[in-house]
């Protein structure tokens, strides 16, 4: 069986649909930590994989624990969005780059992420409220989805999703999708996400900040801390 990041998404999310938030996310990461795995052309790798060793999997159920004390819930969501006022946009590697050189003269914050990682959805509030907060300071939020395109060019789902989070920001949805090329192209360090990168004024990589390592939860106080010292403001 291949088990790619599609497949994983969705039998994690029948397994935790009818769960309580907290327990199913802290499954999620224990199992997956949104993890795009590589295939291999050994059959037992993908078993491999997911069957972590007992002291992996605690790891994992620690990272989720410390997670979740940081981060707000999904249900606190800020008003909602109409259609008109969020939209999301197909990119690969050059319209990425191009959306980056227009925001040149800002502080860009980049947020990649998808509808079948639940970290990602625990975050994406607290992106929200980053750019919010930071936006007359000269930050601008752009969010990058690996979710599949349809042949529109967008997604229901993840459209939907960034209207209920009020994204009126700039929206691309990969145009690789689930695949590992999106991980390639948009260097997602470690292979996993949420991830974050930020950019200075003049469209230069300044911090990154990947959710790939079990001991070192992603923490977005750190990438607030980051975005102050961009934006000169003091700490």
């Amino acid at each position: 069986m291949n088990f790619t990041a599609r497949t994983a998404s969705s039998w994690l999310t029948s397994l935790c649909r009818n769960l309580p938030f907290r327990f199913a996310f802290a499954v999620a990461v224990a199992l997956s930590g949104c993890r795009h795995g590589t295939q291999s052309s050994n059959e037992a790798e993908p078993s491999r994989q997911l069957q972590a060793s007992g002291s992996q999997a605690a790891r994992r159920l620690k990272h989720a624990e410390a997670t979740l004390k940081q981060t707000p819930e999904t249900g606190k969501r800020v008003e909602r969005a109409s259609a008109a006022q969020v939209s999301v946009r197909i990119a690969d590697q050059p319209t990425y780059r191009e959306v980056l050189r227009r925001l040149r003269g800002k502080i860009v914050l980049v947020d990649f992420w998808a509808t079948w990682c639940l970290p990602c959805l625990q975050h994406f509030p607290e992106t929200i409220q980053l750019y919010q907060k930071y936006s007359a300071n000269g930050l601008a939020l752009v969010t990058v989805s690996l979710d599949d395109p349809d042949e529109s060019g967008t997604n229901p789902a993840v459209l939907e999703f960034l209207s209920q989070q009020n994204a009126t920001c700039t929206n691309l949805i990969s145009k690789y999708g689930t695949t590992e090329k999106s991980f390639q192209v948009f260097d997602i360090s470690g292979g996993a996400i949420p991830h974050y990168k930020l950019y200075d004024r003049s469209g230069t990589l300044i911090a990154a900040f990947g959710s790939d390592d079990p001991d070192r939860p992603l923490n977005l106080a750190e990438v607030e801390a980051a975005i102050r010292e961009a934006l000169g403001l003091e700490q």
